[in-house]
């Protein structure tokens, strides 16, 4: 492919970057107050009865709780979005012994079983072959591990929670579910940001030497 098109390609990579980041990042801000405002209520910082204003209290939570729960489905998007131009990449450029297309690289996550090993292999190849296209000793990245535990130990605490019957228990797998997507949203943005860093830097060499 030629050099100016495979340019492009990365450019196109940035920008879904860049959109990743911004809903992300809203993505955090916003679980994080809805955690505050959980654990307020929990602790009794809180108390409905004394506010006087038991339906400003009641609307602020559904609007909160509605905003996340909107910004998790959007934040799907552009990262679906990077994982397949980022993967794309690769295959642009050659990579040799590529184990995951694009389109499996995103289509794992929505196959049951497989959706709890085979989008971390995949994300792990893209990390080490984006440093490398050559297939060789590249070492991960510190947030690979934790971001893959903390996203299915959310999505875990999600499920236990939607079927608690108990109403405190459910406040507290709440709050820690809610943590650790904040977690693993966070170590997935600097994977984002790296491996994108990493395919210019890869890139630049490429035209440098070539």
């Amino acid at each position: 492919m030629p050099e100016t098109t495979l340019w492009k390609c990365l450019r196109v990579l940035e920008a879904r970057r860049a959109f990743a980041t911004y809903v992300i990042y809203a993505y955090i801000g916003v679980s994080a107050f809805k955690i505050l405002q959980v654990f307020g209520l929990m602790a009794g910082q809180l108390n409905y009865e004394d506010t006087g204003n038991l339906d400003a209290l009641n609307m602020v939570g559904l609007v909160v709780g509605l905003l996340n729960w909107f910004l998790q489905i959007a934040a799907t998007i552009p990262i679906v979005m990077w994982i397949y131009r980022a993967h794309a990449n690769l295959v642009a450029m050659k990579c040799p012994d590529l184990k995951y297309s694009p389109g499996w690289a995103v289509g794992w996550y929505f196959i049951p079983i497989a959706n709890l090993i085979e989008p971390f292999r995949a994300m792990r190849e893209l990390w080490r072959r984006s440093h490398s296209l050559e297939s060789g000793a590249v070492r991960d990245a510190p947030e690979m591990a934790p971001w893959w535990t903390t996203f299915i130990a959310a999505n875990t605490l999600s499920f236990i929670t939607a079927f608690s019957p108990a109403h405190d228990k459910q406040d507290l797998f709440g709050l820690l579910s809610l943590a650790l997507c904040i977690a693993s949203a966070w170590c997935l943005l600097q994977i984002i940001n790296k491996v994108t860093q990493a395919q210019s830097d890869l890139l630049s060499a490429r035209h440098t030497f070539a």
